[in-house]
């Protein structure tokens, strides 16, 4: 692909032969014989890569524009997700190369593709070092000697790696090329092969036409590669492009052809020959037919001549409609997998509108156009995104001299638990330390956002690919130990402080780690043997006033055996304290912010009774330990695990009364002693009542159910369609019940009910 370019372009030259340097260029006389080193070299018998993408407007611009970090190692093994073997790399010669006769290139410049090399390499993909300079005028001056020194450079360079590929000249051009090229191309082969017996070359006819292809001569050259690039129908894959006076002026073509969609011709290109002849073409050119015959006429010429052939270029502008897209590359795609022919598809990403990217806004894998990719026969794995992202600043305890990777727990989605510190901190997808890229692939937002212990200031994110400002970053207000977690399916992120810690007389005054029961909620369970030991809550395993969280800041605050629930503060100066002995459980509630304590029984639970006077009744036991007893209560109970007085089960109130409806869900404590001074009771005051007494030891509850005597308990109903029946509490029957407490019968069933 050449943009800018114009397809009529023609220079006419002489051509003429040149020495310099170490290379010599020699007049070719028909074909070429064979190279000293090459015949030593292992024949290519097959290609050894399948599909790939080119890279471009990375590499094909001179060294100051290079960022060599910003293709990131996650967008390459992302490629490998989608079964691409090879990447082909347009790099440019003309503006990075000294002057003659060394043509040297820029050292900088190589260093940089060193490290991109390296990247794609070591991840297994193959490499094509694609000259994509664009130049013509050089020829016949210098042309020739200046591309045979570039070619020769590398192939010193990267001899040895067998993964890397050089392609001579992408697109050769002009007049003067087109009747020197074939043995001009002859001439940088032996030139190169001179350097490197075993890097395998990727040769192009004139243009890098098809049709151009089958005219090259033999090089006796058994490791060499020929491409061709497909963009047929012209006028349909490049259509609205900017770069080409012509092409810009065209839209609305339809793939395959059809009359009843087919604009009109354009008025300036009804004025020429050429573009009319086109226009008129289309029919016949804009078929699937007409792909997959020009596809199997070069896949015979390779059978035929024993040539390995690969396709370096397809690809439609999405300019086009998105359905008549698609159906170009299925076609082209499938015209060149049913004939065996390796392809890199045009092209990788690109930050103007109009382009030839695989992603749908051009920029990063997140938006990859998995209908593109579907019409290309390319499976995109159900996880289609990075194996970690990166923390990196002094909000995390690596600082900027590391980058610490957030684990990946789920389809885009990434976790970070550990130590958030007072500071700022970035989130990258691919690591800056090792791309030396702090502005590209982003997380976040534009403007800066805040994480304490309440979470994160947004919820929202994005994905930045290129170049932003510096204030997409985190700044932690309160050091603690967090829960990151960066949703990328979603675009979303959320943090929650991990641990909250103790820290006080009931652990001896060492830190001890609450229990996380989820949605920000610390608990801690401990036994208090005396009144009046102190502790309080820190966010970290240290005392340093900035982290504490407390209530009543700068005043002692006591709690009893009842449930207690107060807010809490964020700040210093604190003592909480309890009022009396017992075992408590701790629970602290960043969400809303709230401290609150109950009672517990810390011994294993053999039996449990319910004291009545002086009788224990034992309850039984349930299977899912709870326990139940039925009989008769008249005046005060408690509940006790053992037949003495304590310890024992409490309501919360002084005396909690059992009414005629029962009782529901009463919440319980537990009292260790009567040292304590709390003698809370429930009560249940109808001596001709029968109850059913319900405890959750795990709950702390307990629920009672009233059985009133009075002679409904004889009510039977012996037809389970008889009507529903309504009683008083006397047991006589009502026919017409008003409002008030009745028994009612349905189905041999009785239930109190209030109307």
């Amino acid at each position: 692909m050449r943009t800018p370019r114009n397809i009529f372009l023609s220079i006419i030259a002489i051509s003429a032969a040149l020495s310099f340097g170490n290379f010599r260029v020699e007049a070719a006389e028909g074909a070429f014989p064979d190279a000293t080193e090459a015949s030593a070299a292992t024949a290519l018998n097959e290609i050894p890569f399948h599909k790939g993408v080119n890279i471009n407007a990375w590499f094909d611009r001179s060294t100051s524009k290079v960022t060599h970090g910003k293709i990131k190692g996650s967008e390459l093994d992302n490629l490998k997700r989608l079964g691409m073997d090879v990447v082909r790399l347009p790099i440019n010669f003309h503006s990075n190369v000294g002057e003659g006769p060394d043509f040297k290139l820029d050292e900088t410049y190589l260093e940089y593709l060193d490290k991109a090399v390296e990247r794609i390499t070591s991840r297994g993909l193959w490499v094509i070092l694609d000259h994509h300079s664009m130049s013509v005028e050089d020829f016949p001056s210098y042309g020739e000697e200046l591309i045979t020194s570039c070619c020769s450079q590398l192939a010193l360079r990267y001899k040895g790696n067998d993964r890397v590929m050089l392609e001579i000249y992408n697109e050769p051009f002009s007049n003067y090329l087109k009747n020197n090229w074939s043995d001009m191309q002859g001439r940088i082969i032996k030139a190169v092969r001179g350097c490197n017996s075993d890097m395998i070359m990727i040769v192009t006819g004139w243009g890098g036409k098809l049709e151009n292809l089958q005219a090259l001569p033999d090089y006796n050259d058994s490791r060499l590669i020929y491409t061709f690039h497909y963009y047929e129908p012209y006028i349909f894959t490049h259509q609205g492009a900017y770069w080409d006076e012509n092409t810009v002026k065209l839209s609305d073509y339809p793939f395959p052809y059809d009359e009843a969609r087919m604009p009109e011709i354009h008025p300036d290109w009804a004025k020429e020959p050429y573009f009319t002849y086109l226009y008129d073409s289309y029919t016949e050119m804009a078929t699937v037919g007409k792909i997959h015959q020009d596809i199997k006429a070069i896949a015979d010429w390779a059978n035929k001549s024993g040539k390995p052939v690969f396709c370096g270029e397809f690809g439609a502008l999405n300019t086009s409609g998105p359905a008549d897209r698609y159906r170009w590359y299925k076609a082209v795609a499938d015209a060149l997998n049913d004939n065996n022919i390796p392809w890199t598809l045009w092209q990788y990403n690109d930050d103007l509108p109009v382009n030839f990217s695989i992603f749908k806004d051009g920029k990063n894998y997140s938006t990859l156009d998995t209908e593109l990719m579907a019409a290309l026969g390319v499976t995109v794995p159900d996880d289609f995104s990075p194996d970690a992202l990166y923390l990196i600043g002094d909000g995390v305890p690596s600082g900027w001299e590391a980058s610490t990777p957030m684990t990946k727990i789920g389809k885009g989605i990434y976790q970070y638990s550990g130590v958030l510190k007072v500071g700022n901190f970035n989130i990258f997808t691919d690591d800056p330390r090792d791309t030396d890229d702090w502005k590209s692939n982003i997380i976040g937002l534009e403007s800066a956002q805040t994480i304490d212990y309440n979470g994160v200031s947004d919820s929202r994110i994005n994905l930045y690919a290129t170049a932003l400002n510096g204030d997409c970053y985190y700044k932690v207000k309160q050091t603690g130990y967090y829960n990151v977690v960066v949703d990328l399916v979603n675009n979303t992120i959320s943090t929650e402080i991990g641990r909250m810690y103790i820290n006080g007389m009931p652990t001896d005054w060492n830190f001890v780690a609450m229990e996380s029961e989820g949605d920000r909620v610390f608990s801690y369970k401990g036994s208090f043997d005396k009144a009046g030991q102190s502790f309080g809550f820190l966010l970290m395993p240290e005392w340093n006033n900035a982290y504490k969280i407390s209530t009543n800041i700068g005043k002692d605050y006591e709690f009893g055996l009842g449930d207690y629930t107060e807010k809490l503060e964020y700040g210093s100066g604190f003592s909480i304290k309890n009022a009396k002995p017992g075992h408590y459980v701790l629970r602290v509630d960043l969400k809303n912010l709230t401290f609150s304590t109950t009672t517990y029984n810390p011994d294993p639970i053999e039996a449990l009774y319910v004291k009545c006077g002086e009788a224990y009744n034992q309850m039984d036991r349930q299977n899912d330990g709870k326990y139940t007893w039925t009989g008769s209560l008249n005046g005060d109970f408690v509940i006790t695990p053992d037949k003495k007085e304590y310890p024992c089960y409490m309501p919360l109130a002084d005396t909690e009364y059992v009414s005629d409806t029962g009782l529901a869900d009463s919440k319980m404590l537990f009292n260790t002693a009567s040292s304590n001074d709390v003698n809370n009771k429930w009560r249940a005051d109808n001596p001709a009542g029968k109850y059913t007494v319900n405890v959750d030891p795990s709950a702390m509850t307990v629920n009672v159910d009233v059985k009133i005597s009075s002679g409904v308990e004889q009510v039977s109903v012996s037809d389970d369609t008889s009507p529903v029946e309504y009683y008083d509490l006397f047991g006589r029957k009502v026919l017409n019940p008003g409002s008030g407490v009745y028994i009612r019968v349905h189905k041999g069933v009785a239930s109190k009910i209030i109307l």
